[in-house]
């Protein structure tokens, strides 16, 4: 992730907890250095592991997130910047996540199935909501199978190669 001293990192878990820290409150490291444990920074709760982290700079954007059941949420980012370390209930686990991002202004988002069905469409088209762990709206239409990529802020010279689960190709 792109960041500087004065953003503030979310740490999102894989139980729907947010949790907030600075940049600057971590440790400065070499490059030869492997860092910082992630445990030691924040206090995570038994089996619970960050599946994503997203940088901050400003209180302007939303927060997109993709579920395995072709439902897409869009958070505005203020839920997200209170005062609390810990944020229970930050986003929906009743289906799986696939994927979440950071945007400061609506990009086209490419979502693609484990059959290979994709579609694009521009995240305008989801109207905000105002309750962090919203079910969201459908994205793509999921018969018996499962949502297995989402890409925020896709571009038209972009090109997609994906490999499912069954290990069958796609190009886009």
């Amino acid at each position: 992730i792109n960041s500087n001293n004065r953003d503030t990192l979310l740490f999102f878990s894989n139980l729907g907890n947010r949790y907030k820290g600075k940049c600057n409150d971590l440790k400065t490291f070499q490059p030869s250095n492997f860092g910082q444990l992630i445990s030691s920074v924040i206090n995570l709760e038994y089996e619970e592991q960050i599946v994503a982290v997203v940088s901050i700079s400003d209180n302007k954007g939303y927060m997109m997130f993709a579920y395995e059941n072709g439902l897409i949420s869009k958070i505005k980012i203020e839920n997200y910047l209170g005062n609390y370390i810990k944020l229970r209930n930050s986003y929906n686990i009743e289906s799986k996540l696939v994927s979440l991002a950071y945007i400061k202004k609506d990009v086209d988002i490419f979502c693609i199935s484990e059959t290979g069905k994709g579609v694009i469409f521009n995240s305008s088209e989801f109207e905000a909501k105002g309750t962090k762990n919203s079910k969201g709206n459908k994205a793509i239409r999921l018969d018996d199978n499962k949502l297995i990529s989402c890409i925020f802020n896709i571009k038209d010279t972009d090109s997609i190669k994906v490999k499912s689960d069954n290990n069958n190709e796609y190009e886009y």
